[in-house]
């Protein structure tokens, strides 16, 4: 996820809120990182945010959010 530098501290905040909801269900992360993101046409410059979802098989993370594979959305 990318964020303007001026509300970076808001989107840590979403991203710290989104490792507690996935806690919740038994779903372990990693530590927030950010990295470089891009300089915007308005001039404004963004970083990236990033978690990985720790897990050897998928299926339980899948399974909690009740996500349907190969699902067409188009």
């Amino acid at each position: 996820m990318n964020k303007a530098e001026h509300i970076l501290n808001d989107g840590i905040m979403f991203m710290e809120d989104l490792k507690e909801i996935l806690s919740f269900f038994d779903i372990s992360t990693t530590n927030i990182w950010i990295s470089e993101g891009n300089n915007r046409k308005d001039d404004h410059i963004t970083k990236t945010m990033k978690l990985l979802i720790r897990a050897r098989d998928n299926t339980k993370f899948i399974n909690k959010i009740k996500w349907i594979r190969g699902r067409n959305w188009g």
